[in-house]
């Protein structure tokens, strides 16, 4: 698996068609924007930006490849020196951000502390 700035916004667009994700154009601009590959394919996308002067992580995945997305999650969470959050109510997303080491702290919002 490779994660790497997306190579082509169309393959974005297509992963990208959840209406309660950002735009694709948004995240193919967002320099803090990591897409996971196999080969050639896109798996999927993971971007992170500040609200409140709190880190957030979103992105958007092929179905069934929960182990990749574990992976990509692990790898680019342990790249920032801080506490990173999510919010979501997509069952999918909250077991993999447990996974990696998020804890619920409040309605649809879940954080995992700095490593550090």
């Amino acid at each position: 698996m490779i994660v790497d700035k997306c190579r082509d916004i169309k393959e974005l667009e297509k992963l990208c068609q959840n209406p309660k994700l950002q735009k694709a154009e948004w995240i193919f601009n967002n320099p803090h924007h990591y897409c996971f590959y196999e080969g050639d394919k896109l798996l999927g996308v993971i971007y992170f930006n500040e609200e409140n002067d709190k880190l957030f992580l979103s992105g958007a995945a092929q179905r069934k490849i929960h182990d990749k997305v574990l992976l990509a999650l692990e790898t680019l969470c342990n790249s920032y020196d801080c506490d990173i959050y999510s919010e979501t109510t997509e069952k999918p997303a909250i077991f993999a951000l447990k996974k990696v080491g998020f804890k619920k702290i409040k309605n649809d919002i879940y954080r995992r502390l700095n490593n550090g």
